[in-house]
């Protein structure tokens, strides 16, 4: 079968759930912020967003200016902020590098809160956006390494395979929403070494809870129930494989997917994210986890 079939479906539309989902998401799906009229000016676009903004209210996530969901200068910060950081504080085994678009703070924090816990689909594209430059990083990182080794490119495209979610999530929402990202990502392939997205490899198994709130060893033995779906051990045994997910904390969920990759057969050359908290003794110290990356093409 080919691995394009193993794509996930298109997300349904995300249910009404309440004070939750303004009306603007709920009943006009993609018509936020990132909304384009294709053929049409800056200005037109400008004037529908306007109406909409009339018709139903709406504030920034980030500084609550009012008339758009995320405000042309919070847009443009996060456009400025665009880049690949090596994460340097998370263990994870040898060879397996690390990337993020940078720190679970400001802007990034407040739209990414907003798309995965506010339902607000729209800025799907936005962090597609953010998550393009780590995810790039990591891709060519491994085909470096790869032409580095055996003097050529692999014959064969990386696989991106993305965290797991629990089944209740993905029900609530509708759709796998690190899948996505990496779709949207993945939509400007400039300088993108090949790759394609597996859905639904990884899966969580019963009694998983959310992470928020457990102290370390409660998230080690709470990301440890994840597995490989029987499914996928064929298609992924031999392959180079890169692990996405939305945020990394501790680096406990991204253990277990390596863990369960590899025992598949799976070489995990890296693993992506859109942020990462920062710890607190380095906010306090001054020194950072994150180190920027240059690569090359990046935008």
């Amino acid at each position: 079968m080919p691995l394009s079939n193993f794509s996930p479906r298109r997300p349904r539309r995300p249910r009404n759930q309440g004070n939750s989902l303004g009306p603007r998401e709920s009943h006009l799906p993609g018509l936020g912020d990132s909304f384009s009229l294709r053929g049409t000016g800056r200005w037109v676009r400008e004037l529908w967003l306007d109406l909409l903004a009339i018709l139903w209210p709406c504030a920034c996530v980030v500084c609550e200016a009012p008339d758009r969901d995320l405000c042309a200068e919070c847009r443009e910060r996060l456009h400025q902020a665009r880049a690949a950081h090596s994460l340097t504080r998370i263990v994870l085994p040898a060879g397996v590098a690390a990337f993020v678009a940078g720190p679970y703070t400001g802007p990034l924090r407040a739209v990414m809160v907003a798309y995965k816990h506010g339902g607000r689909l729209a800025f799907a594209r936005v962090l597609g956006a953010q998550l393009r430059a780590p995810l790039r990083a990591a891709l060519s990182s491994n085909a470096h390494a790869h032409a580095h080794a055996v003097g050529g490119e692999s014959s064969q495209p990386t696989l991106i395979v993305t965290a797991a979610s629990r089944r209740s999530s993905v029900r609530e929402r509708g759709y796998r929403h690190v899948d996505l990202l990496v779709k949207h990502a993945l939509r400007d392939r400039a300088n993108m070494p090949r790759a394609i997205l597996v859905g639904g490899a990884l899966r969580a198994l019963r009694g998983r809870t959310g992470q928020v709130g457990l102290d370390a060893a409660e998230r080690e033995r709470n990301a440890a129930r994840m597995e490989l779906a029987p499914s996928m051990r064929g298609l992924l045994a031999g392959r180079d494989v890169v692990v996405v997910d939305d945020i990394v904390t501790t680096g406990a969920t991204m253990r277990a997917a390596v863990a369960a990759l590899t025992e598949a057969g799976a070489r995990v050359v890296a693993i992506v994210a859109v942020c990462a908290t920062e710890r607190r003794d380095a906010t306090l110290s001054g020194r950072s986890d994150f180190k920027v990356e240059k690569v090359i093409g990046q935008k």
